[in-house]
């Protein structure tokens, strides 16, 4: 019977970082988060994947008409909060 090498610290030695980056993936949390531009290139990428994890999502927008049509979309899905950011 092989022993299972041990780190000092007491949890079991992985083979590379992957692998304890995926075995923290396989609990299925569901997180409230806040997105903001979540309707711009990059946020709508972000919002599609957080929603497909089963996370809550708010998305903090910009008041513009395209915005409130994209958020029709995903109506009762995210909570969609609009407002400007303060300026300098």
């Amino acid at each position: 019977m092989q022993r299972e090498r041990r780190r000092l610290d007491g949890y079991p030695k992985k083979e590379n970082a992957h692998d304890l980056f995926s075995t923290r993936l396989t609990h299925n949390l569901s997180m409230k988060i806040l997105l903001t531009g979540a309707f711009g290139n990059v946020g709508m990428s972000t919002l599609y994947e957080l929603l497909r994890q089963g996370h809550q999502v708010r998305c903090f927008v910009t008041p513009h008409k395209a915005h409130k049509r994209t958020a029709r979309q995903f109506a009762g899905k995210i909570e969609l909060i609009q407002g400007q950011r303060p300026q300098r």
